[in-house]
């Protein structure tokens, strides 16, 4: 799994949830980082800490859930390849009359 939230959620192939979960996590440390300089809130450094912390690790679990849900799955059997005499029935060439 990544530390970046949302990384892994695209690799498990939940594009849309990964990519929520890194852009909530980037307002949040967004936040954090710019709302105490721009708008003087001392507070928001704390709270947007902490929010991002807890996306992140919301993030994590749901991963890690994720994962192990695709470990335990059955293995998917492969398609049925038809026969080869059939095939070379399919690709014979048929004489023009």
């Amino acid at each position: 799994m990544s530390v970046v939230p949302g990384a892994a959620h695209i690799d498990l192939g939940r594009a849309l949830r990964g990519v929520l979960f890194f852009f909530l996590f980037a307002f949040w440390v967004n936040v954090a980082l710019v709302a105490p300089l721009v708008l003087g809130l001392r507070e928001a450094r704390t709270w947007g800490g902490v929010l991002a912390g807890v996306i992140w690790l919301a993030a994590l679990l749901d991963a890690g859930r994720l994962a192990a849900r695709r470990a335990s799955a059955p293995a998917q059997k492969p398609p049925e390849t038809p026969a080869a005499p059939d095939a070379a029935k399919k690709d014979a060439v048929k004489p023009v009359p």
